[in-house]
């Protein structure tokens, strides 16, 4: 199960949340202790997110680890925002 995760779609899942948070990615960076260049590849899913970091954004977004991995949640009322991510994640 796990052995399959698509890391695509968890960037784009800390995308919504920091959307939601409204906090610019290199201010999420910051946070976390990496650089803006790395929290942009995480986000497009170019590089793989470890549980460290995923930890740590879950603080700042005051948020669950699952829900990192639950993208319809995270758009529930946010249609417009969310509309091209669903396409992806869907």
């Amino acid at each position: 199960m796990y052995s399959e995760v698509d890391f695509t779609k968890i960037g784009i899942a800390i995308k919504m949340l920091r959307a939601r948070k409204h906090i610019s990615q290199r201010y999420l960076a910051e946070l976390i202790g990496i650089s803006q260049t790395h929290m942009s590849n995480i986000e497009s899913g170019r590089v793989q997110v470890n549980l460290r970091l995923m930890a740590k954004m879950a603080d700042v977004f005051d948020c669950l680890l699952d829900d990192f991995f639950a993208l319809p949640s995270i758009c529930a009322g946010r249609e417009a925002i969310c509309h091209t991510a669903k396409k992806i994640w869907c």
